[in-house]
């Protein structure tokens, strides 16, 4: 029995590993790179809101606690 028909199933099965990894790879980047997006976007949007958002928030809940008082 040569070696290469020894080996070939293990590299074989090595190289099948090798492409599944690299495929779940390439769906993590596209992943990191959608996340990395939608931070980016609500990044920019809390920059042009300046805290205007936050400041109705908190309005908001100050009109609720005073008719809860």
């Amino acid at each position: 029995m040569p070696k290469n028909d020894f080996l070939q199933p293990l590299l074989d099965l090595m190289n099948h590993n090798a492409e599944e990894l690299a495929k779940r790879m390439d769906n993590q980047d596209k992943t990191l790179i959608e996340i990395k997006s939608v931070a980016n976007q609500a990044l920019t949007q809390a920059k042009y809101t300046n805290g205007r958002v936050t400041k109705l928030e908190k309005a908001q809940a100050d009109a609720k606690n005073k008719k809860v008082a």
